[in-house]
This record gives structure tokens, C-alpha cells and sequence, in this order.
């Protein structure tokens, strides 16, 4: 029998939880993307500090959900309005969809994802962006099977001693 998943919006006491998802999802999946050093670095109680915060001061355009299996947190997704320079106003960013190594392929993500773009919808927004690292296919497939294409925007940033590119991917919303 396969656990039921239940996602949810995220409360401040789910900041511990987050937090680890945050940094076991992000030394799995860029492993080789970013230096060692950088993902060896991560720390659960920064992140936790940072998560509390985030869902603390939640705007009023964004959402941050998470998907919990046996009551345990194993992914989260944040969407809010983009404030990428080229972005129109009805233009939604999903700015994090993190999932536990350990659940990956149990549609965890896309549940996740699918909750995220249809509140985003629900708010109004035509479109969503993402940004994914050129390295990272796993979560390229993953977008692409889910209809997101690239739209040739591109950009770096410093990670480290490396600095990987990063491709924006777009999607159209259904109408609501």
C-alpha cells in the first residue's frame, strides 16, 4: 500500500523540518554541480533560522507548502510573484521545490508542484517561471515531463568556487 501524501501550508514549527529537507535534498541533487566544500557547509540550523522566518513573513502573493508522508515532512515547494526585471505582473515564480533523496520518485515533487501552480492560478497568475541548474537533469526531465519549457533566459551565480549555469523554464497557467 503506498502513503497517502498530504500537502499542506507550512506552519513555523515546520521550519526543523523544512530545514533538513533543504539540506539533504540540496547535497543530494548538486553534488557535482556545486563544490564539495559549499554543500558540506550547509547547516540545518541557518536554513532553520531562515525557513521560520520565510514562512513568518509570508507575502500576501506568496505560498510556501509542504508534503508530508506518515506525518513526517519529506518536500516543499515556495511560489510568490516573480521580481525578475522581465517579468510581467501576472507572472508567478516557484522559488524552491525540494524533496528528501529518499522519497524521490514517489510524486512527491509533483504533487508539490501541482498544488503550487494551481494556487498560483487561483491568484490570478497567467504564468510561472523556475530556475534550474543546466547540470541538474534529473529536475530538467522532471520539469519538461510536467510541460515547463525553456524560455532562453540564462544566469550564473557564484557558488563557491564555481559558478554554474542556471536556465529559466516558463510555463502558461490555465485560466481560472
Amino acid at each position: 500500500m503506498t502513503e497517502r501524501i498530504e500537502i499542506r501550508g507550512a506552519r513555523p514549527e515546520d521550519a526543523p523540518s523544512i530545514a533538513a529537507v533543504h539540506v539533504a535534498s540540496s547535497r543530494g541533487a548538486y553534488r557535482g554541480i556545486l563544490p564539495d566544500d559549499w554543500l558540506d557547509a550547509l547547516s540545518t540550523g541557518a536554513h532553520e533560522t531562515f525557513w521560520r522566518w520565510r514562512v513568518e513573513s509570508l507575502r500576501q502573493d506568496g505560498a510556501i507548502w509542504v508534503a508530508a508522508k506518515s506525518g513526517s515532512i519529506v518536500g516543499f515547494c515556495t511560489t510568490s510573484r516573480s521580481d525578475e526585471p522581465d517579468a510581467a505582473a501576472d507572472t508567478a515564480e516557484v522559488g524552491w521545490l525540494y524533496v528528501s533523496p529518499d522519497r524521490l520518485g514517489e510524486g512527491v515533487g509533483s504533487g508539490l508542484l501541482a498544488q503550487a501552480i494551481s494556487r498560483a492560478a487561483d491568484q490570478g497568475f497567467a504564468e510561472a517561471t523556475l530556475w534550474v541548474y543546466a547540470d541538474n537533469e534529473r529536475a530538467r526531465r522532471f520539469y519538461e515531463n510536467a510541460g515547463w519549457q525553456l524560455d532562453g533566459s540564462e544566469q550564473r551565480k557564484q557558488r563557491g568556487d564555481k559558478r554554474p549555469l542556471g536556465l529559466r523554464y516558463r510555463i502558461t497557467l490555465p485560466p481560472r
